[in-house]
């Protein structure tokens, strides 16, 4: 092997390792948004079931009330 081909071969190695590097950042970076991403659509969930009972509530009273029902 010639010396164009070592610095070469030293050069992409080096790309390699960068690349490399970048890679564990992205996906680290990747998996600490997913953890988020599920806490949010765990969030969302109570927020639903919530809303549904308050829903529920106010349906009751309204009926409550279009009856003359004392509350």
């Amino acid at each position: 092997m010639n010396n164009e081909t070592i610095a070469l071969i030293a050069e992409l190695e080096q790309r390699v390792t960068d690349l490399d590097s970048a890679l564990e950042l992205v996906t680290g970076d990747r998996d600490k948004l997913q953890r988020q991403v599920d806490m949010f659509e765990s969030m969302v969930d109570v927020h639903k079931k919530y809303e549904h009972e308050l829903t529920a509530i106010i349906d009751r009273l309204r009926l409550h009330i279009q009856q003359g029902i004392e509350l």
